[in-house]
């Protein structure tokens, strides 16, 4: 049974999350993140039950909130670094970024396309159009 207050934001699939630090600290990876809260990761271990400053980029531009840790667990250990990862439960509500479509710009044109007869696709060589003639683009 799902007892969250709020829905959140996976960053995952393709859905970029926004720039995060906590303040004071190097950058770090926000997971999710919803009005009251977040899951993130880092080099850096907060201490379960301390009191900590997000400051993350949103819609209206640097967002800042106090938040508290509720929990820290050790994410991921390679060689060179151990990776933590702490939920935060905000102390006031913030409006999450909005997710931003990485597609736009990629989408298959749905409007009629421009097709000589017989379904061809109009080829232009220097202004003359080159559809419905036996000519090939490379004969001059």
């Amino acid at each position: 049974m799902n007892q969250r207050r709020w829905a959140r934001q996976d960053y995952v699939g393709g859905r970029l999350p926004p720039t995060a630090r906590l303040r004071p600290g190097p950058p770090i990876v926000v997971v999710n993140l919803c009005r009251g809260g977040a899951l993130v990761e880092g080099r850096l271990r907060p201490r379960t039950g301390t009191r900590c400053e997000l400051e993350f980029s949103g819609d209206e531009g640097l967002v800042r909130v106090t938040a508290r840790v509720l929990r820290c667990f050790v994410a991921r250990v390679d060689p060179a670094e151990v990776r933590y990862r702490a939920a935060l439960m905000f102390e006031t509500l913030v409006s999450p970024p909005a997710a931003p479509d990485l597609l736009a710009g990629y989408q298959v044109p749905t409007g009629p396309s421009k097709q000589a007869r017989g379904g061809v696709v109009a080829a232009r060589r220097g202004g003359a159009s080159l559809a419905g003639t036996s000519r090939s683009v490379s004969d001059s």
